[in-house]
């Protein structure tokens, strides 16, 4: 299967099924068809439901990405097409294994715009839960599905060679929840926590060149216009050869 297919199932046409319980659903579906292992995890008394791929030792090198959606909306930008490019990710790396990576689908991230409680968002969860002291870094994907020119918040060490970039601010997601909270995480023998922020998490997004200042892309989330329609399928196959190049690139434990 293409990656577009990937993501036609995860944003099913039928607006019944713009719900973050079908969303899991199709994941472990297509995991299971591919013939890739996982694990599901709940948190909170199952308040958060996350999906682990595991190659190697876990929770080392992360890519993530979250599967949630906000009510009555489709959900293809935001985030399902970042979904589809990790699947082709996993698939990737069943065939062309790199040591110590997991792929994570986490829950829950629209609550940070307050569609529920922050404690019960998926990145939250994994980092609180997960991440120890072996944790080098985390990759996060959110509204990867048109245009070309690849995002950070910062400068970072990433090569971006044969790729557009840009440095440019962008709201608060999964990324700035992790370096948060790993940054809070007790340090010592007494148990006090650092109050320095982490700074191994980082997002990915992509706009097209068009819009850096405009932003009209982001503009579409949340509305009826987060749709299959504005998907972009260059988008989907330049960002997983983006992924799949760069967890080859991770280096590795000697």
């Amino acid at each position: 299967m293409k990656i577009i297919d990937f993501l036609e199932q995860i944003c099913d046409d039928d607006p019944s099924n713009w719900r973050n319980d079908y969303r899991y659903s199709q994941i472990i579906k297509i995991l299971k068809e591919s013939d890739i292992k996982f694990e599901e995890v709940q948190y909170n008394n199952g308040a958060a439901k996350n999906i682990y791929v595991h190659y190697g030792k876990p929770f080392v090198n992360i890519f993530g990405a979250h599967y949630d959606i906000v009510p009555n909306v489709q959900g293809a930008l935001d985030n399902g097409a970042s979904i589809a490019e990790l699947i082709g990710l996993a698939i990737n790396l069943k065939e062309h294994a790199v040591d110590d990576t997991t792929i994570a689908f986490l829950d829950n991230e629209e609550f940070l715009g307050g569609f529920g409680d922050i404690d019960d968002v998926g990145s939250k969860c994994m980092a609180q839960n997960e991440l120890k002291d072996d944790y080098k870094r985390s990759i996060i994907l959110d509204v990867c599905a048109r245009g070309d020119v690849i995002l950070t918040r910062e400068d970072c060490d990433i090569d971006f060679s044969g790729y557009k970039h840009d440095v440019q601010p962008m709201p608060v997601t999964d990324d700035w929840v992790i370096n948060s909270t790993v940054g809070l995480i007790p340090k010592d023998k007494n148990g006090e926590a650092s109050m320095n922020r982490d700074d191994r998490s980082l997002l990915l997004s992509v706009l097209p060149k068009s819009e850096l200042k405009s932003r009209d892309t982001w503009r579409m989330l949340h509305t009826s216009d987060d749709n299959m329609g504005n998907v972009n399928i260059d988008t989907l196959k330049m960002m997983t050869s983006f992924i799949i190049n760069l967890a080859h690139e991770t280096p590795q434990k000697s």
